[in-house]
């Protein structure tokens, strides 16, 4: 028999009773997690991310359903947390925490192509909230132009001369 089976019942064992029992914690991720059941946002093991119960103590009720919990220091296991309204809130702090540790500069952002980060007031705004020097998109757009007369010229499939 397994070593997880109650040799009494023959059904498995859970928690407590498992030989493999850790105290109801996990890590995964880099984040840990612990057993609380019928917790709303317990997964389906019934374990909760450690960060959530500790902002959700320091807040004194549960968290609101779209909120999210930013690690202000980047550590995941522990550090000063940051409850935010938001994935849209949350996802902004990030942006600038990695600006800011890239080049000193929260407000700074990274350029789709070169990849360095700079002040926005020297970019031109791209699709979907990102940044490009103009340089670099004209760069870009010419090697991709060249790339397209290119396969049309070789009669690549979907470049079909008339």
């Amino acid at each position: 028999m397994a070593d997880h089976q109650n040799t009494n019942s023959g059904r498995f064992c859970k928690g407590e009773d498992h030989p493999r029992w850790k105290g109801g914690k996990k890590i995964a991720s880099g984040y840990l997690y612990v057993q609380c059941p019928g917790h709303p946002r317990a997964d389906r093991d019934g374990y909760v991310g450690e960060h959530i119960l500790r902002a959700e103590k320091a807040l004194g009720k549960p968290l609101p359903h779209k909120a999210h919990v930013h690690h202000a220091n980047g550590s995941r296991d522990n550090g000063p947390l940051v409850i935010c309204e938001d994935n849209a809130y949350h996802m902004l702090l990030e942006r600038r925490t990695k600006a800011y540790k890239a080049c000193g500069h929260a407000s700074w952002r990274k350029c789709t192509f070169c990849q360095k980060y700079d002040d926005p007031n020297n970019m031109r705004p791209g699709g979907n909230g990102s940044f490009r020097h103009t340089k670099c998109n004209t760069e870009y757009y010419r090697k991709r132009r060249a790339m397209t007369v290119r396969l049309f010229e070789s009669g690549v499939k979907g470049f079909v001369k008339d």
